[in-house]
């Protein structure tokens, strides 16, 4: 995942989290997201794109909210199996996992 230019900003993927682990992230991520509520909250752009195999044909979508909206922004996609959070070249990156 990293090694492209992006960063991971918990200690580990949520994919990599064994029971005894999730604690730690979940505790990581309750500290990004606040780290992101300090911010002034502004206007930016929510960019959903597909990197499975199975979608990558389709287009990107581009929406717009607050910052401190971004997260009501992806509730309409699946995230059953959790997120994680990336920077990637100075981007906020949220990857998921349906």
């Amino acid at each position: 995942m990293p090694g492209d230019g992006s960063m991971l900003l918990n200690s580990k993927s949520i994919l990599d989290c064994e029971d005894n682990a999730l604690e730690l992230y979940n505790e990581e991520t309750t500290q990004i997201l606040n780290a992101i509520y300090d911010i002034e909250n502004y206007g930016c752009l929510i960019i959903y794109k597909n990197v499975n195999e199975e979608h990558i044909y389709k287009e990107d979508v581009i929406k717009a909210c607050e910052l401190h909206d971004f997260m009501k922004m992806i509730e309409h996609v699946d995230i059953k199996n959790g997120i994680d959070f990336l920077d990637e070249n100075g981007y906020l990156v949220i990857k998921r996992y349906g």
